[in-house]
């Protein structure tokens, strides 16, 4: 049965290969797209405008992606701290407004306006934080091997932002709790875990994982939606999702 998916944090077309996947399974997919759908879209998916910067604008973007697909059975945000590392170079203080915008109030502004539709629509639905970590420049210092795995460390920004999704997301979990109609999933991995190395393979593992859950029905305790899962990992129930 095809799902409506709902895709935010990088914009098109880096995230391209990520819908795709969702689209290659057969599913209705809406990118939330910063350029305002500047860029060439890809067959298949969808995109709603998002300015970053604005809670107003995250409202618009669930209400008009509902409109277009219906209500979206998982939204997905997804922080890449490679991908942000390499669009966010500039480490001063005249970009240190929009840097927090992009990096932690987007995220913000969009998980609290899904929170508030599933109240009101009554729907049940599920919020994914997909978190893509990499070594930022303490870390490159303390250890330079390091360098070997990120070319381009994350500046203060990114690793600002990457800590702040990471607590975000993690209590944001908690509270789902007390929400019968709403669940959360949490995925995590870096650029030398196999799954993360593409993000098409990542939409691949994903939907898999996912299906497996669906599957189960029972919504996760609070203390399993704390935890987070390694992209790769074996689905619910202990079957291997490697292919």
């Amino acid at each position: 049965m095809a799902k409506n998916i709902f895709i935010a944090g990088k914009k098109l077309p880096e995230v391209s290969s990520f819908a795709d996947g969702f689209v290659l399974g057969e599913n209705n997919v809406i990118v939330a797209d910063p350029d305002d759908s500047k860029q060439e879209i890809p067959s298949g998916i969808k995109t709603v405008s998002w300015n970053r910067g604005s809670g107003v604008s995250a409202r618009s973007a669930v209400i008009q992606s509902e409109a277009i697909m219906g209500f979206a059975d998982d939204f997905i945000l997804y922080f890449d701290s490679a991908y942000f590392a390499s669009e966010l170079k500039d480490f001063s203080i005249e970009n240190c407004s929009e840097c927090c915008d992009i990096l932690i109030s987007s995220y913000q502004f969009l998980a609290l306006e899904i929170l508030n539709r599933i109240k009101q629509r009554r729907s049940k639905s599920r919020v994914i934080f997909i978190l893509k970590s990499q070594p930022d420049i303490k870390d490159v210092v303390l250890s330079p091997n390091l360098r070997n795995i990120a070319s381009e460390p994350s500046n203060p920004f990114v690793a600002a932002g990457e800590a702040a999704f990471a607590t975000f997301a993690e209590n944001f979990a908690v509270l789902s709790g007390e929400e019968e109609n709403l669940s959360v999933l949490l995925i995590s991995g870096d650029n030398q875990n196999e799954v993360m190395m593409k993000d098409s393979s990542l939409a691949s593992w994903l939907l898999d994982y996912i299906k497996a859950s669906d599957e189960l029905k029972n919504k996760p305790s609070v203390k399993n939606s704390v935890n987070w899962v390694k992209a790769g990992a074996k689905a619910p129930g202990g079957f291997s999702l490697f292919k």
